[in-house]
């Protein structure tokens, strides 16, 4: 675990309903922040195949369309990033058969929509904390989508990459 990330706590499941063949659930989880007292949600959404695509937000934000895209100029990723990191080393302990992906948000104002910002600083910090020996690494700088496929899920099935990527090329298209 990074040590100074936040204190985080599971708020529960939810999930998805019947006619939803694409999302399995939902897991919730929150922490506060003691730089700027805010309070962040995190979701992790679970899909088939344990895909775990996570994302986060200020608990202020949630009712807004762009939750995802606002700043709060509080200037502490890095500790907010880390709790996150923390939630998926957390889940990949529970489920060593774990795979991860993201799609890093545009900031409203950016004007470029291609390998922004937030997805340099994600895709780094994947690389950094989740090693080439556990993960294989899959990025679409045009989507800013990430995802990291679970090596020893790969060794079971030889075509699980594919498969995964099949399932998520309507969302992203990620590069071979």
């Amino acid at each position: 675990m990074i040590n100074d990330a936040y204190p985080y706590y599971f708020i529960k499941y939810e999930y998805s309903a019947p006619t939803d063949n694409v999302l399995c659930r939902k897991l919730l989880y929150r922490f506060k922040s003691t730089k700027s007292r805010l309070v962040y949600i995190v979701e992790v959404e679970e899909y088939p195949h344990r895909v775990f695509a996570i994302k986060f937000y200020p608990k202020a934000f949630r009712l807004s369309k762009k939750r995802f895209n606002l700043l709060t100029n509080t200037f502490e990723p890095r500790r907010i990033i880390h709790t996150c990191i923390n939630i998926m080393l957390e889940l990949y302990n529970k489920y060593t058969d774990a795979s991860f992906g993201f799609a890093a948000a545009r900031c409203t104002n950016e004007k470029q929509k291609e390998n922004v910002k937030r997805f340099r600083v994600y895709a780094l910090l994947m690389a950094t904390y989740f090693s080439d020996n556990y993960f294989e690494h899959t990025e679409n700088k045009k989507q800013n989508a990430y995802l990291m496929i679970n090596r020893q899920m790969l060794s079971i099935n030889p075509h699980f990459k594919t498969e995964l990527m099949e399932f998520f090329e309507e969302r992203f298209v990620f590069d071979e």
